[in-house]
């Protein structure tokens, strides 16, 4: 079969990146590039065509999905017939476990009960015997929290006349929206707490709540202080001088 009669064929396609067969029978083995792949034929029967494959890419059923309630599926797109499609995360090559199940031919990868630990980032490669094409790394924006937040500093006795500066934080995603409470009352709605000028009357207990606007779940943390009154240095000399 000459090479002219090679290329003459006419080829029918059936998949967009599939399988070309072609109604014409060539050379056992013999490849033959053309601008759209490569053509491959093990013995006499139809001819198949490679295509080079494109560049991949991730699609999410969950854009916002929420750990210890949701499940994620990602599929990596277009399919291709008779192409090898494998997943990373973290440049690891994922495989089936607990949490994590491959549909059959590898292209869809679902996630049960995804955590905050499972952001990413995530790749999909799709390969067949002529090219091999990976997709951008795709990072998950899983919500949580927010956890039970953290009063600093973690002092609790202050003095009469002093300042009082009280940060409040919570891990959580989106981060958390805060407000302060003195003894049950409303204070701030603010991350932040000061307080110029402390007299005994601040005295009393203090109440951080994070808010997480997209689990709808808050989270409190209580600190007792205690204000005590000014020493001046008249007292201290009296005290120690008095037997």
């Amino acid at each position: 079969l000459s090479e002219r009669s090679l290329r003459s064929w006419v080829s029918k396609t059936i998949f967009p990146y599939g399988i070309t067969l072609t109604s014409l029978i060539s050379t056992p083995g013999l490849p033959h590039t053309s601008p759209r792949g490569t053509y491959f034929q093990q013995g006499p029967g139809p001819l198949f065509h490679l295509l080079k494959l494109p560049k991949p890419n991730i699609t999410i059923n969950n854009s916002q999905p929420m750990e210890g309630e949701d499940s994620l599926a990602l599929t990596c797109e277009p399919e291709i017939n008779y192409a090898t499609y494998l997943w990373k995360i973290n440049n690891q090559t994922i495989l089936d476990g607990d949490r994590l199940k491959l549909s059959n031919n590898n292209r869809t990868l679902t996630l049960f009960n995804v955590t905050r630990n499972d952001t990413g980032p995530y790749e999909c490669e799709i390969q067949n015997p002529v090219s091999a094409n990976r997709s951008d790394p795709l990072t998950l924006n899983i919500s949580y929290g927010p956890d039970v937040p953290i009063i600093n500093p973690p002092d609790s006795h202050f003095r009469s006349g002093t300042n009082l500066n009280l940060s409040c934080h919570a891990d959580s995603n989106p981060p958390a929206q805060y407000s302060w409470f003195f003894n049950g009352r409303p204070l701030e709605f603010t991350q932040e707490l000061s307080i110029l000028n402390l007299s005994t009357n601040n005295s009393g207990s203090y109440v951080c709540v994070a808010h997480n606007s997209v689990t709808n779940l808050n989270s409190t943390t209580t600190k007792n202080i205690t204000i005590s009154g000014k020493w001046t240095l008249e007292h201290s000399i009296k005290y120690w001088v008095e037997p």
